[in-house]
């Protein structure tokens, strides 16, 4: 229960935070849908409120658990480390669908066949930014969750290595 209220939080404030940075770097650099700002952060409101809950959720369910590991340390371990190596999946795989919109724009750009498909002449902009946007949430978190992973192996050593949730992300991260 708390894994997943613990997750729903963190991923509903990542989510809300990449809403947010993408619509204010589509007014800066992208091409918005409309002239008028008003118009263009139309999404601001509800992205706010949603980061606000998700936050609220998170921390709420997170000094829950810091209480409850009085009770159960062992538990504790185990539920730690497949919330570190579950919000560094998210960050990687936030980092690799950029990454995929980053190849994906430049095939577009650079190939005069694939060119053809996108009429817009500033159809890169918005890709761009989406890229920026998805590397910006999923980089910092990601760096953050697996440095925090790696200094848990420096700790406990081989019980960590041999860990299921460990062994779970590096096979998903090398397929």
């Amino acid at each position: 229960l708390y894994a997943f209220a613990l997750l729903g939080g963190f991923v509903t404030a990542l989510a809300s935070v990449g809403v947010v940075l993408f619509g204010v770097l589509v007014w800066l650099i992208g091409v918005p849908g409309d002239d008028a700002a008003s118009a263009h952060f139309r999404f601001m409101p509800g992205a706010v409120a949603s980061l606000s809950v998700g936050v609220g959720l998170w921390l709420y369910h997170w000094m829950v658990v810091q209480r409850e590991v009085d009770v159960s340390p062992l538990g504790e371990r185990s539920s730690r480390r497949a919330y570190v190596y579950i919000v560094a999946a998210l960050g990687l795989g936030a980092l690799a669908v950029g990454v995929g919109v980053a190849v994906t724009n430049a095939v577009a750009i650079f190939v005069d066949s694939a060119r053809d498909a996108f009429t817009a002449p500033d159809f890169w902009r918005n890709r761009v930014v989406l890229f920026i946007t998805l590397a910006a949430v999923g980089v910092p978190t990601w760096g953050y969750y697996w440095r925090s992973a790696q200094l848990r192996v420096r700790e406990v050593g081989a019980e960590e290595r041999a860990s299921l949730a460990r062994r779970v992300f590096i096979f998903g991260a090398l397929t």
